[in-house]
């Protein structure tokens, strides 16, 4: 599983669907499974902010502004 399948069930297991949550809350629950998953990443903070403008582009997320997102898929 790549870190974005991973990043993307951590969101949708934690947030649903159609719910607005911020990046702190994103990091507050991913950060932990991440440091498991990859436990050789200094910084789960970029790799985050890099996996959700992924999951952005492809469509499933919305960045509402301000630190707040928006799973749509």
């Amino acid at each position: 599983m790549t870190t974005v399948e991973r990043l993307c069930e951590i969101l949708s297991l934690t947030f649903g669907v159609g719910n607005i949550f911020f990046l702190e809350d994103i990091y507050k629950f991913a950060i932990p499974i991440l440091s498991i998953t990859n436990p050789n990443n200094k910084t789960p903070d970029a790799l985050i902010r890099r996996d959700l403008q992924i999951i952005r582009d492809s469509g499933r997320l919305v960045f509402v502004g301000g630190g707040k997102y928006l799973l749509v898929s």
